[in-house]
């Protein structure tokens, strides 16, 4: 097993074991609200209120360059969750949560840039693009896998969401060639 290999199954065990209060913020910049293209509500916790989530660009099943913007809406996000985007690229079967958890603005708008790997490998294949709500424990883990990834310079990708989602909604688009 390489250092690398090592470091990762440790972040995994910390990840476990820690719990972090919340992430850094971004406040999204104004833009229009387009009609929703689909709305998912799935809730894991006994008794937890579901929320509504959706994504409304890109469109599902649409090709896009390696670097969309995606927007959505979200509703009432209850004390302790926290709303990300993530990455599954089918072609390595891993998910990559994106820059940090994002601050829905007044309106229950948001938006962020999602990469899809890099501008010449990602050409043609598929992904998922995933809004989540995470609760504490899933934001912890997404915010230690970004801390290691950044100080491995490496982004390996979870092979699994952490548990904790509350909320999701995704749609599929692939990179144009």
């Amino acid at each position: 097993m390489n250092n690398l290999a090592k470091l990762f199954g440790l972040l995994i065990v910390l990840v476990l074991m820690t719990s972090v209060s919340g992430c850094t913020s971004k406040t999204s910049t104004a833009s229009p609200s387009p009609t929703p293209v689909s709305t998912a509500t799935i809730t894991s916790k006994a008794g937890a209120a579901p929320a509504s989530l959706s994504i409304t660009s890109p469109a599902n099943n649409t090709q896009v360059g390696y670097n969309p913007s995606v927007t959505g809406k979200v509703g009432q996000i209850a004390k302790g969750q926290k709303l990300w985007v993530v990455v599954y690229a089918h072609q390595t079967n891993r998910y990559y949560p994106q820059s940090g958890c994002l601050t829905p603005q007044s309106n229950a708008n948001w938006s962020c840039k999602a990469y899809l790997g890099t501008q010449s490998t990602s050409k043609g294949q598929k992904f998922d693009i995933l809004a989540v709500l995470a609760d504490q424990d899933a934001n912890s883990a997404f915010v230690q896998y970004q801390s290691y990834s950044q100080q491995a310079k490496t982004n390996t990708g979870l092979t699994q969401l952490p548990s904790g989602i509350v909320a999701q909604n995704q749609v599929t688009v692939t990179t144009a060639p």
